[in-house]
């Protein structure tokens, strides 16, 4: 191992919301100028978005605004029936047969809208449906910013949020995490960049080169306290951060070469790679390891959220679980195993 090809000591386990951060959205697989806002203008080309919506669902779906409602019609089917479960729930809940779940639908593949028309798609809507199903509740679905979702579960606006929220033990001293799968980070670039030995599995191959993350995110911290820092350490010059509004701008950035790489989840990454504009690759960095996603409840709501994992269990004991996330093809991120609070309980290996 040359000085150039240093082992790095692993990376900081806290989750960090890169799911959410970077993938905000798949709707800017075209190159296009942004104005800096939340619009959601759809400029792909009609053979991306037909390949989009036929590869990820087969349906068309609807295009959210920032802040709507949808009722989850699986959920509704079971709402009315006594389920098994019905009574862990809160009385509360039994009486509403509702469990109000908010979450920010601009996130392939956990949650989004593909077009004008449809119902809300993703993998973790098909998990909040199945748990509602078994609980005998409907899940009312709020569409809502991603800034305000724990929030608004901390304050009881909501009774629960999912939104590829991470699990971490400086969370979980204020709210509780029912853990629903795992979350895994790659690197992504483009071909020609990895092509040219720009941006290597070599952690150094990212020291002065030019990244991009939401104005706010978690990715920053993580980048400067990090990334950053590690290559200062080693006599290389730090990550450049360039900050944009949302995730959209974030792959635009990529796609048009603006940036070396950017930072993404497993969960989005066979879309950013089939459906990016320019070919795109993701580059292994073997120093992160997987965390834990789920839904989060108040401090207060210990009831609900055994309830829910009661659910989640039952739907992993049925197989509808493991069905979901094949259809999605996620099957490594299939937690089996789910608990309450498992950052702290079951902590993961740091690699």
């Amino acid at each position: 191992m040359t000085p150039d090809d240093p082992a790095r000591t692993p990376r900081n386990t806290t989750p960090y919301l890169r799911a959410s951060n970077i993938m905000k959205s798949l709707q800017s697989f075209s190159l296009r100028k942004r104005d800096g806002g939340r619009s959601r203008t759809w400029e792909h080309s009609l053979i991306l978005t037909l390949a989009f919506v036929v590869t990820v669902s087969g349906l068309a779906s609807a295009c959210g605004t920032s802040s709507s409602k949808q009722s989850s019609s699986q959920g509704q089917s079971a709402a009315g029936q006594e389920a098994s479960l019905f009574h862990l729930l809160p009385k509360n809940i039994q009486k509403t047969k509702t469990i109000v779940l908010a979450t920010n639908a601009e996130y392939p593949t956990y949650q989004y809208y593909a077009t004008t028309g449809g119902p809300m798609l993703g993998f973790e809507v098909d998990i909040w449906n199945e748990i509602g199903m078994e609980l005998g509740v409907h899940v009312d679905v709020i569409n809502t910013a991603f800034d305000g979702l724990i929030p608004g579960v901390e304050a009881g606006r909501y009774q629960t949020s999912m939104e590829a929220i991470g699990d971490s033990a400086d969370r979980e001293k204020s709210m509780i995490f029912v853990d629903t799968e795992y979350g895994t980070i790659g690197l992504y670039t483009l071909k020609s960049t990895a092509a040219a030995g720009k941006i290597t599995s070599n952690p150094l191959s990212i020291c002065g080169q030019k990244t991009a993350a939401v104005v706010g995110s978690d990715d920053i911290t993580e980048i400067q306290t990090y990334d950053s820092n590690f290559c200062t350490e080693h006599g290389k010059p730090a990550v450049q951060i360039s900050e944009y509004p949302d995730n959209a701008a974030v792959l635009d950035a990529l796609y048009s070469g603006r940036v070396a790489f950017i930072f993404s989840d497993a969960a989005a990454a066979q879309q950013i790679i089939k459906h990016a504009p320019a070919p795109t690759v993701e580059v292994p960095q073997n120093d992160w390891p997987k965390t834990y996603l789920g839904a989060i409840f108040a401090q207060n709501e210990m009831q609900l959220a055994t309830a829910w994992l009661a659910g989640l269990k039952a739907a992993i004991h049925s197989g509808a679980y493991d069905a979901m996330m094949k259809s999605w093809d996620l099957s490594p991120m299939e937690l089996n195993d789910p608990g309450i609070d498992l950052a702290t309980k079951r902590p993961l290996p740091s690699m």
